[in-house]
Order: structure tokens, then sequence, then C-alpha cells
């Protein structure tokens, strides 16, 4: 199947990227867009979400995407958001990040 052929390219040089460079959050962030198409259990969205903003707490990108992993589309549920929006929250002085 091509989509999955197409996502394990995109795994491939996403990793290899983050890899590479780890302080950067963009491979990391485009990789929860991956693994919402192609979990792995040692790769989840939320995997991918903590590499991002390990390497830049306030990159928004990375809220916002994986906000939308746990979107019932996904899998995930409106309890999921409302429990994220309040682990943001209760994070300290960024918890304004979530959108």
């Amino acid at each position: 199947m091509v989509f999955f052929s197409e996502l394990n390219l995109a795994r491939d040089h996403l990793k290899h990227a983050w890899e590479l460079e780890p302080k950067y959050p963009e491979p990391a962030t485009a990789m929860i867009t991956v693994a919402m198409g192609d979990p792995r259990p040692d790769e989840t969205p939320r995997t991918w979400f903590d590499r991002a903003i390990a390497s830049q707490i306030d990159y928004y990108s990375a809220y916002d995407s994986y906000s939308y992993s746990l979107t019932p589309k996904w899998g995930g549920s409106d309890e999921r958001r409302f429990n994220f929006a309040v682990e943001c929250l209760d994070s300290g002085p960024l918890g304004y990040l979530y959108p």
C-alpha cells in the first residue's frame, strides 16, 4: 500500500533528522503526525511530543499537533484533550501554550 510505504519513508527521514540534531523540535513534531498514521509501541504521538518539547518547551506546533492527535477522529476523546490541557496548565508559566 502506497500510504504506508510513504509513511515509512517519512518516518525514516524524520527520525534520522531528529537523531542528527535532537535540539531542533521540528522533526519530532512532524513525527507526531507520522505516529498518528502508523502508531508503534515505542513511537507514539506522546513520545514524539515529549521529545519535541524537550528540545524547545515553548514550540507551539508540538502542542497543536499532539492536541490534534487526541481528537476522537484519531482514537482520542474530549476527555483526553481536556486532561492534556490541564497537564499543560499545571506545568507552570508555560500553561498558556495550550490553544
